[in-house]
């Protein structure tokens, strides 16, 4: 949407009433705005995870990298933690585009943002979507230490996208991500507690997968006065 259009509908909007604060606030997401995808795949075939054997492991992702995975025992099962740190999120053309729906803005008339986990799977190691109660107590997805998924989260997705509001620190990378046009990384975790049960019969890879919207919250007025 361009600047003159948003003018002109903000000075409708105070012609009709005097809040003109209410009426001149936007949401912009998609397709303005890209969406970030995590498509990471672990081999864990060089391991044995029965009895939850405690410490670190040297594990690939897809690429043939190395990664460091992290075991631990819990009171109710066992707790692999996958790090990934400098993913990135946005890469420059992605940056571009989001900034070029925000083009002449002041990014400090970014009041607010949210994402929308669209999907969140978990697939074996023949890409068939592993049953998470049955083998999961717990699992999460983190963005630089910040909680984007929780497991309460996937039955939710059941009925439909969950929208989360997140933090001014995030909001900071994407907005300038957006105002410099350069990728966007950020430290991304995942952790996940296998039943007891589960622990002998891991798949020898397992794929996490998630598409998450960022949507922001502009206030045109300020936007357009800057």
């Amino acid at each position: 949407m361009k600047k003159t259009a948003l003018f002109f509908a903000a000075t409708l909007a105070l012609s009709a009433c005097s809040d003109l604060r209410q009426l001149a606030v936007i949401t912009l997401g998609a397709p303005e705005i890209p969406a970030f995808e995590v498509d990471r795949t672990y081999d864990l075939s060089a391991e044995d995870f029965s009895g939850c054997p405690e410490g670190t492991r040297t594990i690939q992702d897809q690429s043939g990298t190395d990664r460091t995975l992290t075991v631990s025992k819990t009171a109710t099962g066992c707790l692999l933690a996958f790090n990934e740190p400098n993913l990135i999120l946005f890469d420059e053309d992605q940056a571009r585009r989001g900034g070029q729906a925000l083009e002449g803005w002041d990014i400090s008339a970014i009041k607010s943002a949210s994402v929308i986990i669209e999907s969140y799977t978990v697939l074996d190691a023949d890409g068939a979507p592993v049953d998470t109660a049955a083998w999961f107590n717990d699992l999460e997805l983190t963005i630089d230490g910040e909680v984007i998924l929780a497991h309460a989260d996937l039955a939710a997705l059941a009925n439909g996208p969950v929208k989360k509001t997140i933090s001014a620190a995030l909001l900071d990378k994407i907005g300038n991500a957006f105002g410099t046009g350069a990728a966007a990384t950020a430290d991304v975790a995942a952790r996940v507690e296998a039943k007891d049960s589960a622990l002998a019969s891991l798949p020898a890879k397992i794929t996490l997968q998630a598409k998450i919207q960022p949507e922001v919250t502009v206030d045109v007025v300020e936007a357009l006065a800057n």
